[in-house]
C-alpha cells in the first residue's frame, strides 16, 4: 500500500505527504471543533469548558514527553543513504537511537505523572479533573515510544501526520457520549479515550514501519547515547517551549491590561494566523529529511543551502501573508465596528505568517545540522526579548504593540540564527 501511494517522482510524494499532513489536521482539529460546536448548540458550557482546559494541558504534557524527538529522530532517519555502515549497519544505529532517545521519554513521562500524582493527592482536582488525569496519563508513557520522527526522516510524514489525528478523533468521540453523565463518569470517558487515541496512533505508526520495510526491533540502549538525547532533548524543549507559550503569555498580558475584548480579538485573529502558519509548518517537515542530507557534508554556506531548500514554504508564506492582508483591509471597508477591527488587526498580524516562516526555516536549519544547544539559545532570547517588547508598549499601542514585540522577536531571531548558519562548525 505506501509503496504504490510513495512509488512515484520525489516532487509527487512530497505534494501526497502535504496532503496527508493537511487531511490529519483537518480531520484532527475539525472533529474537536464539530464536537466542541455541538457542546455550543446544547448550550453546556462546562462540559466544553472542562474539556477544553483539560486537553489543552494534556496536550502540553505530550509536547513535553516528546522532548523534540520528532526533530532528533527525523534527522538520524534522514541519514539513511549516507549511512557508511550499509543498510544493516544504519537499522542498528537507527533503533539504538530510538530506545535511547525513547529512554529519556519514558522518565519525562514520568516526571509528569509523578506531577500529576502529586496534585491529586494534594486535593488540586475536583471529580472530573481527577479521573481524567487518571486514565489520560498511560498516554504519555505511551508516546515515550512514539515513532513520528523516524517516519517524517524517512519522508513518510503524511502518514505520521493522519496518524496524529486519531487522538483528537478519539476525544471528540469521547464528547459526543458524555452527555448528562457525572463529572467523574465524564473525565473517565475522556480520559480513556485520550490514552486509547495515543495507544492507537503508535501502533498505527509502527505497522506503517514495518510496511515500509523498517519494522521494530530492540536494540540494548547505551548510556552515553541516553545521556547525549537527554541534553539534546532538554535543548529542543527549549526551543518549542518559548513558542508554545508565547501566545498563552499574550492572553495573559491582554487580559490583564487590555480586557476581554480585545483579548477575544487577539484570540481571533491569531486562530487565522495560526491556521496559516501551520500549513508553512508542514511543508517545512516535508522539506527537512531532504535539508538534512544536503547539510550532512563539508558545505561552505549553509544559510543559502537552507534558503534554497526551503523556497517553496516561504514563497506559499508570502503569497498567504499578501492573501490574508488583502481580506483584512477588505473587511475594514464594512459598515460595522467589529468587521472593522478584525479587519485591522488581521492584516496587521498578516506579516508575521511571512516572518515565522522564514524564522521557522532557519531554525530548522540549524536543527539539521544538529546544534540543538544554538537553537535553545536563539529561540529563548528572541522571545524573550519579544514578550518584553509587547509588554512594554501593550498598555500605550494595545494589541498593536503585542504585534511589534512579535516582529521583533522574529527579526531577532532570524539575525541569530542566520549567524549560527553563517559557517559550518566542522563536525
Amino acid at each position: 500500500m505506501l509503496k504504490r501511494l510513495y512509488g512515484k517522482s520525489a516532487g509527487a510524494a512530497r505534494m501526497l505527504n502535504l496532503v496527508l499532513l493537511i487531511a490529519g489536521y483537518g480531520f484532527g482539529q475539525g472533529s474537536i471543533f464539530l464536537a466542541q460546536t455541538w457542546l455550543v448548540a446544547k448550550g453546556d458550557l462546562t462540559t466544553l469548558a472542562s474539556f477544553g482546559t483539560h486537553f489543552s494541558f494534556a496536550m502540553l504534557g505530550i509536547l513535553l514527553v516528546d522532548a523534540g524527538g520528532l526533530v532528533a529522530l527525523a534527522r538520524h532517519a534522514s541519514l539513511a543513504p549516507e549511512a557508511e555502515s550499509g543498510r544493516a549497519g544504519f537499522e542498528h544505529t537507527m533503533w539504538r537511537k530510538f530506545w535511547e532517545v525513547s529512554v529519556f521519554r519514558a522518565f519525562l513521562a514520568a516526571m509528569v505523572i509523578g506531577g500529576i500524582a502529586i496534585a491529586g493527592i494534594a486535593g488540586f482536582m475536583d471529580d472530573f479533573s481527577f479521573h481524567y488525569a487518571l486514565w489520560a496519563a498511560p498516554a504519555f508513557l505511551i508516546w515515550s515510544i512514539n515513532a513520528a520522527g523516524f517516519l517524517d526522516g524517512l519522508k513518510l510524514s503524511g502518514i505520521s501526520g493522519v496518524s496524529g489525528s486519531i487522538a483528537f478523533i478519539a476525544s471528540a468521540v469521547g464528547l459526543l457520549l458524555i452527555g448528562g453523565s457525572s463529572a467523574s463518569v465524564a473525565g473517565t470517558i475522556l480520559g480513556v479515550a485520550f490514552t486509547a487515541g495515543y495507544l492507537l496512533t503508535v501502533v498505527v505508526q509502527f505497522a506503517a514501519l514495518r510496511v515500509a520495510g523498517w519494522p521494530l526491533r530492540f536494540e540494548r540502549p547505551g548510556w552515553a547515547g541516553i545521556a547525549a538525547s537527554a541534553r539534546d532533548g532538554v535543548a529542543l524543549l527549549g526551543n518549542t517551549l518559548p513558542g508554545q507559550l508565547n501566545f498563552r503569555i499574550q492572553l495573559l498580558i491582554s487580559s490583564t491590561w487590555l480586557g476581554m475584548g480585545p483579548t477575544a480579538l487577539l484570540v481571533y485573529v491569531k486562530q487565522i494566523i495560526a491556521a496559516a502558519a501551520q500549513l508553512i509548518g508542514f511543508i517545512r517537515r516535508i522539506e527537512f529529511p531532504a535539508l538534512v542530507q544536503q547539510l550532512a557534508g563539508d558545505v561552505q554556506r549553509p544559510l543559502a543551502v537552507v534558503a534554497k531548500a526551503q523556497r517553496l514554504g516561504t514563497l506559499l508564506a508570502l503569497v498567504m501573508t499578501a492573501g490574508i492582508m488583502v481580506c483584512g483591509l477588505v473587511l475594514t471597508r464594512i459598515d460595522h465596528s467589529a468587521s472593522v477591527d478584525v479587519g485591522w488587526y488581521l492584516a496587521l498580524f498578516s506579516v508575521t505568517v511571512a516572518t515565522s516562516a522564514v524564522l521557522l526555516g532557519l531554525g530548522q536549519g540549524v536543527a539539521a545540522m544538529g546544534r540543538y544547544n544554538a537553537l535553545f539559545v536563539c529561540s529563548s532570547i528572541s522571545t524573550a526579548a519579544g514578550l518584553l517588547v509587547g509588554l512594554a508598549l501593550v498598555q500605550e499601542a494595545g494589541l498593536s504593540g503585542l504585534f511589534a514585540g512579535e516582529i521583533v522577536a522574529a527579526i531577532l531571531g532570524i539575525l541569530l540564527f542566520a549567524s549560527v548558519l553563517g559557517k559550518k562548525t566542522p563536525k
